[in-house]
């Protein structure tokens, strides 16, 4: 839906703009609290990420403040496990399927459709002009860091394809609806003159102050305030399909000229705010980092302190008479400084002091806090354990991923929900998605997640099944074979498909099921024929032979 320029301002649309800067400073102020945390985070774990006091000038450097990098280090080993773990490049983390229907139901075509869809969606994940894997780290290492993240999902009508994009948590700001779910943002943004005419398709459709501002200045390359907010619109008319009466209002704002740009709307909320963990009556999430702050604030002044005591002991201060020796004093290798003769005194290193071994010990105990606090300790199991088997490494990293469940659940119900749900919404209003079998008419659409993490979760079914089916081994032994009579194998092959995720197109339907059963019934029917007839061919020779046997002995006592 084509956005609407807005090129003149007249004074409704001037107080439109003023209420919108209002209530993004009351957003603003209102989680003044947390900047002074995420400052913290990003000075000592995510220096690149933009400064939350905007006391920070671009190109200016950003690692001044840490002595330490094990918490950056840590964040990196995280991000790069929740995106193997989450959002895999390499394979398909999700099905799609029909809502609130067992598998064993879902007739054999339609799952074939199904599958057809999710890899039509993954496939466009997987193109790299959709910027889906790097912008997917960025937003990993927001939540893990800053404990929440903004990511933008549009439709680029120029190429015809679907884009993202992670912005800074420092720009935006985020409200919660009744269920307290966003649905809401603003975002802050500085475009350059160049770029604004870019995206507004030139200076004749940008409102009068911008366009003279532009025009006055002719820098192409100099930067101005925009605001993009994005909120659910309640003045719509019903049945109007036009960019003004979407579900969700999107306007842009030039702040230094305080003029609405440009108006239009969204049928889905583009924004994915996922949060890593939250506290009821708190808007923005907690974080592993928020969690291990004073510790990262500790090892970093420890560290600052040890470098100091290295410092004084390769280099220490020294002491010397005031008098009775030849200046400068040389420093130099071989250098040779010189003295009056009988005196006794000498040029000494001042005794500094510190148990430097023991601040070690230390700082490599809290060192291994933070690492576990970002789960370093399990993402790294395999390479720290060499003597553990491939089968006990993936239990315990399971059993890890299961203590997760709360985090990853939610990133499910924040995040990746949201986003296929649009990201299919989007492809199947162009044209991108298959035609469903008509069988699906009516039928609503689920996602299911078969990624290592998710897997990790449900993969207790498989594991339970296969216990009880063991168990039952000896049970028919010990009193007969109905005890089996419980076990439903075709359901059980179903579900243990589902369980480890069998892609349907190597799975037979159930009619290919019982059409290879009757062929295998009718091979047996005709082998147990075969058979039949053998015995009693030689049944019917063994009752001739014995005839002739017979006769020739009647003769022989006749004669």
């Amino acid at each position: 839906m084509a956005e609407a320029l807005v090129t003149e301002q007249p004074q409704a649309t001037r107080d439109r703009v003023k209420i919108r800067s209002k209530r993004k400073e009351a957003m603003k102020n209102g989680r003044s609290q947390w900047d002074a945390q995420w400052q913290s985070l990003k000075d000592l774990v995510r220096p690149a990420s933009p400064d939350f006091y905007n006391s920070q000038q671009r190109g200016e450097a950003v690692q001044n403040l840490i002595y330490d990098g094990t918490a950056g280090w840590a964040a990196e080993q995280l991000a790069s496990g929740l995106q193997a773990f989450l959002t895999s490049p390499t394979d398909r983390w999700f099905n799609v399927t029909v809502k609130n229907t067992p598998v064993q139901f879902i007739s054999h075509d339609v799952q074939l459709w199904l599958e057809l869809v999710s890899d039509t969606i993954y496939s466009h994940y997987a193109d790299s002009r959709v910027n889906f894997d790097p912008m997917m780290h960025e937003l990993d290492l927001d939540i893990i860091v800053f404990g929440t993240g903004n990511l933008f999902q549009e439709w680029n009508s120029k190429d015809k394809h679907i884009v993202f994009r992670s912005h800074a948590v420092a720009n935006c700001f985020i409200a919660e609806n009744e269920n307290n779910i966003v649905d809401t943002l603003i975002r802050e943004i500085e475009w350059s003159g160049r770029q604004i005419e870019r995206r507004f398709g030139g200076l004749d459709n940008l409102p009068p102050k911008l366009r003279a501002m532009l025009k006055k200045d002719n820098d192409p390359e100099k930067a101005y305030n925009f605001l993009h907010s994005v909120w659910p619109r309640k003045d719509r008319t019903p049945g109007l399909e036009v960019a003004t009466n979407m579900p969700w209002a999107s306007v842009w704002d030039c702040e230094e000229t305080a003029e609405e740009v440009s108006v239009s709307g969204f049928n889905m909320f583009p924004y994915h705010c996922p949060r890593w963990m939250k506290i009821a009556g708190e808007t923005y999430g907690r974080s592993p980092g928020m969690t291990c702050l004073p510790d990262i604030r500790m090892v970093n002044e420890m560290m600052k302190n040890l470098i100091q005591t290295s410092q004084l002991r390769i280099a220490p201060p020294i002491m010397m008479p005031s008098d009775g020796f030849s200046m400068p004093i040389q420093w130099k290798p071989y250098g040779i400084n010189y003295y009056e003769p009988g005196s006794q005194d000498r040029i000494e290193p001042l005794n500094v002091g510190g148990d430097a071994v023991f601040g070690i010990e230390f700082l490599t105990y809290i060192r291994e806090q933070i690492t576990r606090c970002f789960y370093v300790d399990w993402l790294l199991l395999q390479k720290n354990n060499v003597e553990m088997t491939a089968t006990e490494v993936l239990d315990r990293r399971e059993e890890k991923l299961r203590l997760m469940a709360p985090m990853l659940g939610r990133l499910q119900s924040e995040l990746l929900g949201p986003m296929l749900k649009r990201t299919y919404t989007l492809l199947n209003s162009k044209g991108l998605i298959p035609d469903a079998p008509e069988e699906m008419a009516g039928s609503s659409l689920d996602i299911q997640y078969v990624s290592p993490a998710a897997k990790a979760q449900f993969g207790t079914r498989a594991i339970a099944a296969d216990r009880w089916i063991q168990s039952l081994t000896p049970l028919a032994q010990a009193y007969g074979p109905q005890v089996l009579d419980a076990l439903n194998p075709d359901r059980y092959a179903q579900e243990s498909a589902t369980w480890h995720d069998v892609p349907r197109r190597v799975l037979n339907s159930n009619e290919e099921i019982e059409e290879v059963r009757s062929q295998r019934q009718t091979a047996a029917d005709e082998e147990t024929a075969l058979e039949q007839a053998k015995v009693e061919s030689q049944v019917g020779v063994d009752t001739s032979t014995a005839t002739r046997n017979i006769a020739a002995a009647q003769e022989s006592l006749t004669a």
